[in-house]
């Protein structure tokens, strides 16, 4: 019987088909999916901060030793990094007057991904990435197909419609 395990922020799971992941509450926050189609084993990561910077409070919070900790889960379990792909969300500017300037927490987690993504040479499948919204999303292991769900205004500047994008 499948399971859903919903995964808190700075927090990560790993898990196996049919089962399947889920966060929710990605504003400037980056989630990472890393697959391995094969197996149909996955991961999802969601990081608050880009690196770590001398924050040992909680290693899961930061892209760069979370990352590296679930590349390191992987390899234990025979799951080579030529194995994983990645799909990607989050990283919105979600307070109007911060910096667009490149130095917001959004686009910082988001460059950080990628540059570590691209050092660890895991390729980037598919992402949904910055503006302004939050997001949540399910990650199905079954198929790898990762779920995002974003919050929509309406007329009356209240969440209560949804898009949706399938990755």
């Amino acid at each position: 019987m499948a399971i859903n395990i919903q995964v808190p922020t700075a927090d990560y799971a790993i898990a196996s088909a049919p089962d399947s992941l889920s966060t929710v509450g990605i504003g400037s926050c980056i989630v990472i999916c890393l697959y391995a189609p094969t197996s149909k084993m996955g991961a999802l990561l969601h990081c608050m901060l880009p690196r770590e910077e001398n924050d040992l409070s909680n290693s899961l919070r930061n892209v760069d030793t979370a990352v590296n900790q679930v590349v390191e889960q992987f390899l234990a379990k025979n799951i080579q990094r030529t194995d994983l792909i990645a799909k990607i969300a989050g990283g919105a500017q979600m307070f109007s007057g911060t910096e667009d300037n490149g130095t917001s927490i959004g686009k910082r987690n988001i460059e950080e991904t990628k540059r570590l993504l691209t050092t660890l040479k895991i390729p980037i499948m598919g992402e949904e990435i910055g503006g302004t919204r939050a997001r949540s999303l399910i990650f199905e292991l079954e198929t790898g197909k990762v779920t995002i769900t974003v919050a929509q205004l309406n007329s009356e500047q209240s969440f209560d419609t949804e898009l949706t994008k399938i990755l």
